[in-house]
């Protein structure tokens, strides 16, 4: 199951990679002891605590400069793989975000399946808060 969301974002296609891949560098240093270099980010591997009985193992998968940033979270029930391209357009740029679920079990594929359905719009929802907040933040500047 893959969702897909695109959005012209009014802030330089370095800027809004610059803020993805910062976002990442500190995830990665408050979940692990890793010295990292965010330029070097592609192939780390961290594990992650969301709460006392959940967590995931997340790696880097892609990292291009101004152009791709990727990772993939596994769970023991569940792979996901995120990546978001960027284009650049003059002063802003397209975003194109793909998440792909895949699930372990059948049942838990058709329950996913589902819940996907529900769960598309509000998460479309977010990235659209999220890129408009880095937009604000920006012309703030």
């Amino acid at each position: 199951m893959v969702v897909e969301f695109k959005q012209t974002v009014r802030v330089p296609v370095a800027h809004l990679y610059k803020v993805l891949i910062q976002s990442a560098a500190y995830d990665i240093q408050q979940h692990s002891s890793q010295e990292i270099d965010d330029t070097e980010l592609k192939g780390i591997t961290y594990e992650k605590s969301f709460n006392q009985s959940a967590s995931a193992e997340i790696t880097i998968t892609d990292q291009i400069a101004n152009r791709s940033y990727g990772f993939q979270t596994v769970t023991p029930k569940r792979t996901f793989h995120t990546l978001y391209q960027l284009e650049e357009m003059n002063d802003k740029c397209r975003v194109v975000y793909q998440e792909e679920l895949t699930s372990e079990r059948k049942i838990q594929q058709i329950n996913d399946l589902v819940m996907s359905w529900f769960m598309q719009r509000s998460k479309k929802k977010r990235l659209s808060l999220l890129f408009h907040a880095i937009e604000k933040e920006y012309q703030e500047q």
